[in-house]
């Protein structure tokens, strides 16, 4: 797990100097001011870390949960391509490279090129604090999505790729891109309303209103949505895809109760934190310069997530709001709200260094000790 500790330390030092002003130093070394058009010095450290981590994600080997169910996909991809039991263009992919001689570790590789290329490149293009926003998602979720979930990181590839069409109210296109990515994980019809999300303006009260709600089905409510899931499956009114996915966790042991992944401190911290950027932005944060849309994708997300407890399929559904509707650009709210000065903000510093020792202290907790994390690579077998 060494490679893991490196990367954390490396990004935790990263991010302080970063929200400190590094992203306000050209990569000539000439001080400038914020400019998204400009080379900055955090911007190219940003394009070397993102490197590491495509390349740690592309060629691994044997590293990651679900890798075996993938291999047996990948050797059994034309019986499953006839029956079409399992999403037919990730099959078709894995079809593909068969037919021509390629191994898995080979296709892996090249899909996670592709997926790597979309996500860090949005992340270049729309963070003021780019490494501030890798930071937080690879603590949140790139074991599972560059690590694991290769199928659902490959649809929400598609349609980020694809987001233009929903900035150019291009809805037709929408629809066909959506349906081109349920080809690759089912849930990816789940982003649908993104096309509409992005354009609905919210108020503060019911954005404060919202996580409060989402902060009471994390407390209360879990139990009552494992009985919907439940009877949602009896009355047979799901596809056949996502019913059988319900009926997977429902039957299993391990799915039906609640999960608890962090304790009842952890869970009111992080609500502390979510928040201090509805605060941050209705409040204090004056130039907008993060998109409304993505504050309600955010929250979005965050209730997808609380779901997610009891059910982890929600989890998977919130992460198209946070990733593809650009949720998780919300966090640089923090990093990027005056308070008290205006070059050197030391509470701006604070919480977003904070808020980075809380997701890594989160990602130990979670992730450090499963021991199918144990870094390998194909190219040195």
């Amino acid at each position: 797990m060494t490679i893991w500790y490196i990367l954390i330390l490396v990004l935790f030092i990263l991010v302080a100097l970063e929200v400190a002003g590094l992203n306000q130093y050209s990569a000539l070394g000439e001080y400038r001011y914020l400019s998204k058009g400009n080379l900055t010095l955090n911007k190219l450290i940003f394009i070397f870390i993102a490197c590491v981590l495509t390349f740690l994600s592309a060629f691994r080997f044997e590293t990651g949960r679900d890798w075996s169910a993938y291999i047996r996909m990948f050797n059994n991809a034309e019986q499953l391509f006839e029956t079409g039991s399992v999403e037919r263009g990730y099959i078709a992919i894995n079809l593909f490279f068969r037919k021509i001689g390629l191994s898995y570790w080979t296709m892996q590789a090249c899909i996670l090129l592709f997926c790597s290329y979309c996500l860090y490149g949005e992340f270049y293009k729309k963070s003021s604090y780019p490494l501030y926003t890798l930071a937080i998602y690879f603590c949140l979720y790139f074991f599972s999505n560059d690590l694991a979930q290769t199928r659902q990181y490959l649809a929400m590839s598609v349609l980020i790729l694809c987001w233009r069409f929903v900035e150019k109210k291009k809805f037709v296109f929408w629809v066909i891109a959506i349906i081109f990515a349920m080809q690759f994980h089912i849930t990816a019809i789940t982003a649908f309303p993104l096309y509409f999300t992005n354009r609905i303006k919210i108020k503060p009260w019911f954005s404060i209103f919202m996580l409060l709600g989402c902060f009471f089905i994390n407390v209360f409510a879990l139990d009552l949505i494992w009985k919907i899931i439940e009877f949602t499956v009896t009355i047979k009114i799901l596809p056949d895809r996502v019913a059988s996915i319900l009926q997977y966790y429902i039957n299993s042991d391990i799915y039906n109760k609640q999960a608890e992944y962090s304790s009842g401190l952890g869970l009111l911290v992080n609500y502390v934190f979510y928040f201090i950027v509805l605060f941050l932005y209705y409040v204090k944060y004056k130039n907008k310069k993060i998109d409304e849309s993505c504050v309600f994708n955010f929250l979005i997300g965050i209730l997808f997530s609380s779901m997610g407890r009891n059910f982890s399929q929600f989890s998977r559904i919130g992460n198209y709001y946070m990733l593809c509707g650009g949720g998780i650009l919300t966090y640089n709210i923090i990093p990027e709200s005056f308070i008290f000065f205006k070059k050197f903000d030391v509470a701006r510093f604070g919480i977003s260094v904070l808020w980075i020792l809380f997701l890594i202290y989160n990602f130990y907790v979670v992730w450090l000790d499963e021991i199918e994390y144990i870094y390998r690579t194909f190219l040195l077998k």
